[in-house]
């Protein structure tokens, strides 16, 4: 301590002073060599940024985070968030400001110290996505545990956890206000209405969901069983369907008005065809008779003898038999058929040939000259007229019995559909 008061301190620099050892260099050189290396070998984004907020240097990280051309931005522009006003806080704080930021799909935090000396910021970042990840899956967590704690008392419905041996452990507050405040400890296939010993064996065996319809008091649930396996516990999740029943009860009815008015529609529709044809045929069923009465008088003026009259019945009956065959025909066979007895009739001045034509077709032109040559000639146009007229009402007399009758059958059919689920008792 008596010596010289500068041994041991390191030479003065300046222009004085000896020049360094080898030694000496190759050491500065190297740690000079390891604090140039430091950024690269940080994992994070590391830069160097002006006050003015020029970016002067960045490492490997903070180039693929930043892209290539990072050099010379700014870095208020170039950091999302963080904008002019928080960088000349950054600039102005003597303390460690740190800045999140999301940039390329992943989520950092920048840290920024500000050095007095070289007036420079020094910008040291941290990859955090696991982090806020993980933090995120937590905060998802904690909120499902707070809602599944939550959660049977939420529940508008029953929520009941039962036993194997079916006696009540817990229930929500829907749950009570139901089957009362002295629910817990019960049994529950006792309980719930519908339910027994067989229905809660089948509840425990059942691999599936198992519903339960009940009705307590005034309102109609549907209680749904699921069997935990591992806990041995049955979860019960009860709901009112009270307005569901009323609906569906509704909609049936609906449904069997809708039917009825449609089977009410079809049938006024098919009995209209029928009905109106027999009203027709019997309206033109009085002219026809009219017409016959009117030329059985002529004929009798005429003298027609009885034997005469039993040759028109024949011809009748003849028209009659052969009317169906008439029917049969081809449309052109029969057209050609009429006009032979049209041009037959005016031949012989019948009045009105067009109109008994199609009536005494069924007869041909052979058979007529027949009748001519067997009645008087004076009364041929009036028998004919009488043979004419009087197969028109036997067709309208047809027409009347085949509508009625389609009728009936559409009757006794409705009748049928609607006492069908009718069966005498026993």
């Amino acid at each position: 301590m008596n010596g010289n008061p500068d041994e041991g301190r390191p030479a003065p620099a300046g222009p004085d002073a000896p020049p360094a050892r080898p030694s000496q260099l190759d050491e500065t050189a190297a740690r000079l060599a390891e604090l140039a290396r430091f950024p690269e070998m940080n994992p994070g984004p590391v830069m160097r940024v002006t006050h003015e907020g020029t970016i002067l240097m960045a490492n490997r990280t903070a180039l693929q985070a930043f892209g290539a051309n990072l050099f010379g931005n700014r870095w208020p522009q170039t950091c999302p968030g963080m904008g002019e006003e928080l960088w000349q806080g950054i600039c102005n704080s003597p303390e460690m400001v740190a800045v999140e930021a999301r940039t390329g799909g992943r989520d950092y935090v920048f840290r920024h110290r500000r050095d007095l000396e070289s007036n420079l910021v020094f910008v040291y970042g941290a990859d955090i996505s696991e982090l806020k990840e993980t933090q995120q899956a937590l905060k998802q967590s904690e909120q499902r545990f707070s809602e599944l704690a939550r959660f049977p008392d939420m529940n508008p419905g029953p929520v009941m956890r039962v036993d194997k041996d079916g006696y009540i452990l817990m229930a929500n507050r829907a749950a009570l206000s139901v089957f009362g405040n002295g629910l817990l400890g019960k049994c529950w296939p006792d309980t719930c209405p519908g339910m027994g010993e067989e229905g809660w064996k089948h509840v425990q065996e059942s691999p599936d969901m198992v519903a339960v319809e009940a009705r307590v008091g005034d309102r109609d649930y549907v209680f749904r069983h699921r069997h935990d396996v591992q806990s041995t516990l049955v979860f019960v999740y009860g709901a009112e369907i009270t307005e569901l029943k009323e609906a569906q009860k509704a909609l049936r009815q609906s449904e069997k008005l809708a039917a009825l008015g449609k089977l009410s529609a079809g049938l006024a529709h098919e009995l209209n065809n029928p009905a109106a044809a027999a009203k027709r045929a019997a309206a033109q069923l009085a002219e026809r008779l009219a017409e016959v009465e009117r030329l059985s008088l002529r004929l009798g003026i005429a003298g027609f003898t009885e034997g005469e009259y039993a040759l028109l019945r024949e011809l009748r009956d003849e028209l009659a038999a052969n009317a169906p065959k008439l029917r049969d025909m081809g449309p052109l066979d029969r057209a050609d058929r009429e006009e032979a007895v049209t041009m037959w009739l005016e031949s012989r001045s019948v009045p009105e040939p067009w109109m008994l034509a199609p009536q005494l077709a069924a007869l041909g032109v052979t058979r007529l000259d027949g009748l001519a040559g067997s009645v008087n000639p004076d009364a041929l146009a009036d028998a004919l007229a009488w043979a004419g007229k009087t197969m028109a009402v036997l067709e309208l007399i047809e027409t009347v019995s085949t509508s009625t009758g389609s009728m009936s059958e559409l009757v006794s059919a409705v009748k049928s559909y609607s006492y069908m689920d009718r069966a005498p008792e026993q």
